[in-house]
């Protein structure tokens, strides 16, 4: 028989979570990245109830790269705007969590957009255009 796994300590735990979030943030990116509308409208609807992936992770510039119209042959993509738009603009919007003990408050959120227009992997097309404004 085998036995039980040990209990794991905080740093292990701590660890792990953080894994698991870098994973499920790389999933939900790839999926606002993806062609077909349904898996980006779940994936968008994921990130307006846990923010963290928009603050922490990938998602923040497939995101806005949604917020694009695009007409195609077989239709558009106004529904995938639209939730786009509402969840960049909800996300935008809200202010930070305060942490207990924060001795330097983080930054106002429109400042990932400036952060996003300037990084050199993964930027936001036409960014440099609006940061520079």
């Amino acid at each position: 028989m085998a036995e039980p796994p040990p209990e794991l300590t905080e740093a292990q735990q701590a660890k792990l979570a953080a894994k698991q979030f870098k994973a499920d943030s790389r999933k939900l990116a790839k999926a606002l990245k993806g062609k077909k509308p349904d898996p980006k409208i779940e994936a968008i609807d994921r990130c307006l109830q846990e923010d963290a992936f928009l603050a922490k992770g990938e998602c923040f510039v497939p995101l806005l790269q949604q917020c694009v119209f695009k007409k195609t042959k077989k239709g558009d993509n106004a529904d995938v705007v639209q939730a786009a738009l509402s969840c960049a603009r909800a996300f935008l919007e809200k202010a930070p969590d305060e942490e207990e003990g924060a001795v330097t408050p983080e930054p106002p959120r429109a400042n990932l957009l400036f952060e996003a227009a300037e990084k050199k992997k993964n930027k936001l097309s036409g960014g440099k255009l609006f940061a520079d404004l």
